[in-house]
């Protein structure tokens, strides 16, 4: 089984700023209870250097064959026009 880690909060500009030295332009700052990867200073880090940025979304509410959970919690953005487009 592999293990999956998450940056904390603190460390998310850095992780950031890597990503834009590395010319990733798409970046993903998940947040699941408390504040998870999300910091201010990485969401205005990906505004200001133009990278795309999901910010403090579930991954898994996009992810086909996720469990009923995370799909209805996607269902639920998109009844109220806040699930992220294209």
């Amino acid at each position: 089984m592999a293990a999956s880690l998450m940056t904390p909060a603190k460390a998310s500009a850095q992780a950031v700023e890597e990503c834009a030295q590395a010319g990733i332009r798409k970046v993903w700052l998940y947040r699941a209870v408390g504040r998870g990867a999300v910091s201010p200073a990485a969401a205005a880090l990906c505004e200001a250097r133009g990278m795309e940025a999901v910010v403090g979304l579930c991954p898994y509410m996009f992810l086909p064959g996720s469990s009923p959970v995370h799909r209805i919690h996607g269902w639920i953005l998109k009844l109220g026009g806040s699930y992220p487009g294209p």
